[in-house]
This record gives structure tokens, C-alpha cells and sequence, in this order.
């Protein structure tokens, strides 16, 4: 999408309380900061959170964030949550959502959602945002203006 891979937390806010294991994945990917992930620890450490790996999370310094792997890892293991698939499918709406906010910052805005439909391994859920394919129903619009509606409809951004 662009040198800085990074989405603001507060973006991903707005659309969804992440899992830690879709927090891990986001770290692991670029696509959260490592300081973000402590700033959701030390959340939930505030709303009444005690657990030591959780704990340990919300301590990190700055210095020393080399650690947040590692630890998320521990909460990974610890808390049920999410597969791993079901968080990069989190991630590949998150970043959709996120290029079609940025869209008008792109020369081809549309290469965005293509690159990430093959980075994600070809899921049939965007299928039909990428110019490529061809249409799913016998719907007589098509075209790159019709491809951007959907993805507005798709991220609920339209």
C-alpha cells in the first residue's frame, strides 16, 4: 500500500476490537506498531485486566519493545480467540478498508485492492472487487467506478 505498512490504532478502533491474536498477527505483518499493542494491554490492565503475561505487555517500555513478540505470543497461547486464517481475514478487511479511506492517495486505487487479494491468497469474499474477474451476477454494470462503489460497499465506506 505504501512505505509506512501501519494503520492508526485509532482507525482500527473504529471498526474493530482486535483479538490478541489478530494483534499479533498485525505486529508480526507491520500492519499495527509494537507500541500499539502496549497501549491495548494497558487498557485492559485499566478496565480490571491482571493477568502476567497481559501485565508484562502493558510494562514495556519503549526501550525495550523488542519483547512485544514474545509476550503476545504468551497471551496468544493463553487466551482462546481467533485462528490464525479468521485474523488475516480481520487484517484484509482492516487494510481495505483503510487503502479505500486513503484511495484518492493512489494512482490506481483499484492495484491496492488486487495486490492485497493475492497477498491474502485469492479469498472468494473479494472476488468480486478485483477488475480481473469477471462479474459474479448478470448485472450489466461493470467498469472501474462500479468497482470502486463496491468496495465502498464492502468496507462500509460508500
Amino acid at each position: 500500500m505504501s512505505s509506512n505498512r501501519n494503520i492508526p490504532l485509532e482507525f482500527i478502533r473504529r471498526r474493530h476490537v482486535l483479538t490478541w491474536r489478530e494483534v499479533e498477527v498485525g505486529v508480526r505483518e507491520q500492519w499495527l506498531r509494537r507500541g500499539d499493542a502496549v497501549a491495548i494491554a494497558v487498557e485492559q490492565v485499566e478496565r480490571g485486566g491482571e493477568a502476567g503475561d497481559l501485565l508484562d505487555l502493558a510494562g514495556v517500555l519503549r526501550d525495550d519493545e523488542d519483547q512485544v513478540a514474545g509476550l503476545l505470543s504468551a497471551l496468544v497461547s493463553r487466551v482462546p480467540g481467533n485462528s490464525e486464517q479468521d485474523a488475516r481475514l480481520t487484517w484484509m478487511r482492516i487494510l481495505l478498508a483503510w487503502a479505500y479511506e486513503k484511495r484518492s492517495s493512489f494512482s490506481d486505487p483499484l492495484s491496492i485492492v488486487e495486490q492485497v487479494y493475492v497477498d491474502f491468497g485469492y479469498p472468494n469474499e473479494i472476488r468480486h472487487l478485483v477488475r480481473y474477474n469477471p462479474p459474479d451476477d448478470s448485472s450489466s454494470e461493470n467498469g472501474e467506478s462500479y468497482l470502486l462503489r463496491m468496495w465502498g460497499e464492502y468496507v462500509g465506506g460508500a
